[in-house]
């Protein structure tokens, strides 16, 4: 009995991760990403840049460079980044801002050649916003918070 039962629970087990893993592959076809992207606080709000590279597409250490540029004056720290992800807050006093909106420059640049780059950035959790480019070029989003 105890060997039915626990056959029972392996063959569960395993129909679960492959519905998982069939479900994860149909919705994210085609593009990898890094579940370790940079996770920003900037002026209060929680910023996520996501960068996306084709399925297939093998990056070495630090291959991806992150430049978010903010206001002179306005509060931004890193909360979270993946080691293989290199982020760097970037000051501007070209960039004004007040309290009811934060301008913010993100520029992403992904070391190599032939494939196309996505790049998402998230605010405070609401709609995403996307802009595709070139690998070996700077992909660059602006938007304000």
């Amino acid at each position: 009995m105890k060997k039915k039962a626990l056959w029972r629970t392996l063959v569960v087990t395993a129909m679960v991760a492959i519905l998982t893993v069939g479900a994860t592959s149909v919705a994210l076809a085609g593009w990898n990403w890094s579940s370790g992207d940079p996770v920003l606080q900037i002026g209060g709000h929680t910023v996520n840049v996501d960068v996306k590279i084709p399925e297939g597409v093998e990056l070495n250490g630090s291959s991806v460079r992150v430049i978010v540029t903010v206001p002179a004056g306005v509060e931004a720290e890193l909360i979270y980044q993946d080691p293989g992800i290199t982020t760097k807050i970037v000051r501007s006093r070209k960039l004004n801002g007040d309290a009811d909106s934060i301008p913010v420059e993100v520029a992403v640049l992904v070391h190599g050649k032939g494939f196309d780059v996505e790049v998402t950035v998230t605010v405070d959790g609401g709609e995403p916003q996307s802009v595709v480019g070139e690998a070996g070029k700077k992909v660059e989003l602006a938007l304000e918070l």
